[in-house]
Order: structure tokens, then sequence, then C-alpha cells
């Protein structure tokens, strides 16, 4: 079978096309696909390098920027205490009773819980019940007693230790039964808002009791405190007996009791 020459230009032409399509479909355009790829991406890097390029021309204007934001950051941790206990707060409230002659027969602390937000994810922990206090019973604290002491180990309130360079903010809250007069209400809730530590009034629900003439109810508030910061823990010592007493139990020295009776 002889194939004329016309055909044989026709097929020339079609195997022609062929192969350029197969080229273009296969090589050609992976290549072209990669370079609108990498075009799309030089966009991208055009703008970030352009933004490096302002910093760099600012770069001490950024430093000094830098410098304010971490003294404004420690200033900032070191109005936070690092750790609370009950003792803190039961200490605080017994304090203000005395000084403003009210009546707070009742505080409930409740077990500090991690806030959400931190820096640190939160961890699930089982929370133990509110703890109770009728401050009939708490003793007296000596302030000018107080020590700077690491913080405690963790395991006994739920609070774990902060991780290098982190900050775990907790919330430990506060319910009290207040009685007492309107004046010394106000005074009472300044105290709580103007506490040199971080603290926040949260509910406050009273009623006017007509037979006292003043006013009953509960106040919640929450003390806040950031564990991993620099600021030391400042351990509540309460005192009950004077230090140094020989006889602790109280008990009747009675060679004493006897040199008394015989000089009379």
């Amino acid at each position: 079978m002889s194939i004329s020459e016309r055909d044989k230009k026709i097929l020339i032409v079609f195997v022609g096309i062929l192969i350029f399509a197969l080229v273009y479909y296969f090589p050609i355009r992976s290549y072209t696909e990669d370079a609108e790829k990498l075009n799309t991406e030089n966009v991208g890097l055009t703008a970030k390098l352009a933004e490096l390029e302002a910093k760099v021309a600012r770069e001490s204007e950024i430093k000094a920027e830098t410098t304010n934001y971490e003294a404004d950051t420690l200033a900032l941790v070191a109005k936070f205490p690092s750790f609370l206990q009950v003792e803190n707060e039961i200490m605080d409230i017994v304090g203000l009773e005395k000084e403003l002659k009210v009546e707070v027969p009742l505080i409930t602390v409740n077990t500090p819980v991690e806030m959400k937000g931190s820096d640190t994810p939160e961890a699930e922990t089982t929370q133990a019940p509110p703890q109770e206090v009728a401050t009939e019973e708490a003793p007296e604290a000596a302030p000018e007693e107080a020590s700077a002491t690491e913080a405690p180990a963790a395991d006994e309130t739920g609070v774990a230790p902060a991780a290098a360079n982190k900050y775990k903010l907790y919330d430990m809250s506060t319910n009290i039964n207040y009685k007492g007069g309107y004046d010394s209400l106000k005074k009472f809730l300044d105290k709580i808002a103007k506490s040199t530590d971080k603290k926040s009034i949260n509910s406050v629900s009273l009623t006017f009791d007509n037979k006292t003439g003043n006013l009953d109810g509960n106040i919640v508030y929450d003390s806040y405190f950031l564990a991993g910061s620099d600021r030391p823990y400042e351990e509540i010592i309460t005192k009950t007996i004077r230090h140094g007493t020989k006889n602790i139990f109280g008990t009747v020295d009675t060679s004493k009791a006897n040199s008394d009776g015989a000089d009379e």
C-alpha cells in the first residue's frame, strides 16, 4: 500500500502537533505551574522583606519600645502575689473586721482555679471543696513576724508549678458573711478594691436588718496570684501563744502557790 505525498505531509504535521501537545501538557505545563507558585510566594516574600527592611531602618526605636514593654510587664507582674493560701484571705478579713468594727461570722474560701487565657494550657484538676472558717475562732496574726519564703509545693492546693519563663494566673474566690453599717461597708469594699494585691469585687448581696439597723448579707470577691513570678511568698504566721512561754498548757505552779501561801 502506497501513501501519497499529500498524505505523508498531513501525517507529518499531525505527528508534529501530537509531539508538541505531549511536550506542552506534561513537562512544560508542570514547569509553568511551578513558576506560578514561585511568583505567588515571591509576592508574599516581597511584602515580608519590605516589612523587615522597615524594621531594620527603625531598629533602635524598636529596641527602646521593647525595653519599655518589658519594664511595664515586670511592673505589672510585681503587683501579683506568687502564691496565696486560705490563711492569707482569712487573716486579711479578720484584720478588716477589727479595724472597721464589723462582724464577719463566716468566711468561705474556694480552691484556686487557673484562669483561661494563661500562657500554658489549662490543666484538668479535681477541685477540693471550699473551706469554711468561723472568724470568731480565728487566731490573731503577727504581721511583724511575716517572713519571705519560697512558695510551698503545689500538691496540697492543686496549683501546678509554672514552667520556665511562663506565668499561670490563678483566681481564688472568697465568700464572706458581712454584718455591719453602711459607712463601714463602703470602707470595707474600698479596702478590698484598693488592696496592694490584685483583688476584684464579684458581687454584693445585702439586706437591711430592722432589728439592728445594720446590713446583713454576702460579699464575694476574687483574689489573684501569678505562679511563676519572682515575688516571694509571704507566709502568714499565726500567734496564739507567746513565744518563749515555758508553761504552754497554763497549769498551776504548785511550788509557787505554796510559797505564796506561806508568805501570807
